[in-house]
């Protein structure tokens, strides 16, 4: 009997100082943004620091105002401590991978009725493939994110990984050499930008989290900003 007692107390206080421990959720927040390069030597050294990163997201902000950076993707999840979240802002992208070309037979019944053989060439080469299989791949934003609450709330350990995937509109190309007769056809063009890593941050505070640095006629850089914020379930 004694021991019964004894035992009921210890799972009675046990069960208690658990129940006191606060149950947490978590807001985890994104800025992705492009920075054209001139931008990107000048802030990225003070989203680095520690000191600096709080007054160069504002001024990050004040730029996406300003029309100075363009702001890709602003996604916000809510999910509970331990708990896996995952969101999506994404656009289907359909497009063609397989083709029939254009056969004259199918299209001109009399050749003498358009003219010359040149002239009802030059007819058929502005025709269209003709395409006969299609595939579909999403554009945007989409992560995978598990936080845990460590120290009472003050910090936060991040298992994510988020993924950005740019449609960057349609190339042309030919699927036989220029030397010979053939039916030029128009095919996609993506930019991933994907990152899996686990990080411990500060709850509430602003965090750079990748860049992603482009070259071209316009070089830019474009930046993942993360800001995870650990907030008490109220009972």
């Amino acid at each position: 009997m004694r021991y019964l007692v004894g035992f009921a107390v210890s799972f009675i206080l046990a069960h208690g100082a658990r129940s006191a421990e606060p149950a947490w959720q978590v807001r985890t927040e994104f800025l992705f943004v492009r920075v054209p390069q001139a931008e990107v030597l000048r802030l990225i050294p003070r989203l680095r620091r520690a000191g600096t990163t709080e007054e160069a997201v504002a001024d990050v902000q004040r730029s996406i105002a300003a029309g100075k950076v363009e702001l890709l993707a602003a996604p916000v999840v809510w999910s509970e401590d331990g708990k896996r979240a995952t969101a999506e802002t994404i656009e289907e992208v359909r497009y063609p991978t397989e083709f029939n070309p254009p056969q004259q037979s199918g299209i001109f019944v009399n050749r003498t009725q358009h003219g010359s053989a040149a002239a009802v060439k030059g007819l058929i080469d502005r025709v269209v493939d003709v395409p006969t299989a299609f595939e579909t791949r999403n554009a945007g934003v989409s992560f995978e994110l598990t936080p845990m609450v460590r120290e009472g709330g003050c910090s936060i350990a991040l298992v994510i990984d988020p993924q950005h995937v740019m449609f960057e509109g349609m190339k042309s190309t030919r699927c036989l050499p220029a030397s010979t007769t053939d039916w030029p056809f128009e095919q996609p063009r993506f930019r991933t930008h994907k990152t899996t890593t686990t990080l411990d941050v500060e709850s509430g505070k602003w965090w750079l989290f990748s860049v992603s640095v482009h070259a071209g006629a316009e070089p830019h850089a474009d930046l993942c900003l993360l800001r995870a914020t650990a907030l008490p379930l109220q009972p």
